[in-house]
């Protein structure tokens, strides 16, 4: 059963170009880029909800499978997405924020949507808003957008990443046949709720009768509360690291190698991945545990173990290394203190040492007192930079807080991406000197588009 199509001629579209149709999508709230502004924010499904069954959205059977957690759903949505493809699968993944393009968010064989595409299933979705009680939030709309996209696209299965937590997350509104829980930390506890309990329940506690629920790499107390989220669904909760075993782990300047073994098809493989950081093994196993499942069990389209071990590639931005003239340069999207503290940990353990400089910029609405503290600490060299976003934080106050959190040798604000960007370039000498960049989404694409 096909969904509604556009209310439009075939091949004439409402909106001559994409830009048009991001024109009009422009108009509704974006939480993401805009403060509330008086714009009371509440957390449901029935915008989605209203959207979904006027397109007939719950009508397909295509897998789902969300990925939630507190850090870590980008790259193990795209692990995800990578594996199956090479399966032979047709996959769509959808994803937020992006680095360069809101085209990213919507990928099909890991490739951005046509223009064709976003323009068919934007006027359809947009032809139904007047069906909502209220105005749905640019999030809301795009969120049905993709899936009215991936079903006109035929995709074989489906990846959603939840913007925020998951019970309400707009990517809810169609029942996943899985969820995977990659971590759970304190965040966004304004409105996911100030334990690990309100907030582990707000990002699982969805879970289908029917569906299973995937853990990676969270602690024993966040195990405890996934149990008691679920009480009697012990059968349908499978903790990846009772049945994957990560040993032989290499760390090195260009990667990391790992043997991963599983009980699932009683074989082991080295995977090799051109990625940094400890996590990225955990991450590996999640994602393939998930993909074995998915291909054997739901599609049945091969026995655990028919698929091997390949290597597959990771999520941009991810302590990316980048060629700039003399030294190394790594660009991350951290910006929270357990995400930024692992990129340090992270840099220390493939390099044998700190780094030397921090490029760092981030929103107004990020606590950032004990970020600096940590950065001045952990660096000789902190290069404050505006953040490129509605949100961004400007460098002067950046600066003025550094001041009164810390000391450091090199201190520095710049106004803009362009002009760190252009210090960085001017840099010579030591060419094993490390430059971090982290801080934000729009930050590590402005400077990756610069310099990469």
């Amino acid at each position: 059963m096909s969904v509604l199509t556009p209310l439009c001629e075939k091949g004439v579209h409402l909106y001559g170009s994409i830009e048009e149709l991001f024109k009009k999508l422009s108009t509704l709230h974006d939480y993401e880029r805009q403060p509330p502004s008086g714009v009371v924010r509440t957390f449901g499904l029935e915008n989605v909800r209203t959207l979904s069954r006027s397109l007939r959205l719950e009508e397909n059977t295509i897998p789902i499978v969300q990925v939630v957690g507190s850090k870590g759903k980008g790259t193990t949505a795209t692990f995800l997405s990578n594996r199956l493809q090479q399966a032979g699968l047709r996959v769509g993944l959808y994803q937020s924020p992006h680095l360069f393009s809101r085209t990213e968010r919507i990928l099909v064989q890991g490739r951005p949507a046509s223009e064709a595409s976003w323009l068919q299933s934007g006027e359809a979705v947009l032809s139904h808003l007047h069906l909502c009680d209220q105005t749905p939030s640019r999030f809301e709309v795009e969120t049905i957008l993709a899936y009215h996209l991936f079903y006109e696209e035929k995709v074989d299965v489906i990846i959603a990443e939840a913007g925020l937590g998951g019970v309400a997350d707009a990517t809810s509104v169609l029942s996943p046949v899985a969820i995977v829980l990659t971590t759970v930390e304190l965040e966004h506890t304004h409105i996911l709720g100030d334990t690990l309990f309100s907030i582990t329940s707000q990002k699982i506690g969805h879970l289908p009768e029917d569906g299973k629920l995937f853990v990676g790499g969270v602690s024993e107390e966040v195990k405890q509360i996934v149990a008691e989220v679920l009480p009697d669904r012990e059968s349908d909760i499978v903790d990846v690291f009772e049945t994957h075993e990560i040993t032989d782990v290499r760390l090195s300047k260009s990667g990391i190698s790992f043997l991963m073994s599983t009980q699932l098809s009683n074989s082991s493989c080295v995977v090799e991945l051109p990625l940094f950081g400890k996590h990225i093994p955990q991450t590996y196993a999640l994602a393939h545990a998930v993909s074995e499942w998915i291909l054997a069990d739901v599609l049945g389209r091969g026995g655990y173990g028919e698929w091997g071990c390949t290597s597959v590639e990771g999520k941009r931005a991810h302590l990316e290394r980048v060629d700039c003239g003399d030294g190394i340069l790594l660009v991350d999207v951290a910006h929270t203190m357990d995400s930024v503290k692992g990129a340090l940990s992270a840099c220390r353990e493939h390099f044998g040492r700190a780094v030397d400089r921090v490029v760092f910029g981030v929103n107004v609405d990020k606590k950032v007192d004990g970020l600096l503290t940590l950065l001045l600490e952990e660096s000789t060299s902190l290069w404050l930079v505006r953040n490129p976003h509605p949100k961004g934080m400007s460098a002067q106050d950046l600066y003025e807080m550094a001041c009164m959190s810390g000391e450091c040798d090199d201190l520095r604000a710049y106004d803009s991406v362009d002009a760190v960007c252009k210090a960085l370039q001017a840099q010579g000498g030591d060419k094993e000197q490390i430059t971090l960049v982290l801080g934000s989404y729009a930050l590590a694409g402005a400077v990756l588009e610069k310099l990469a």
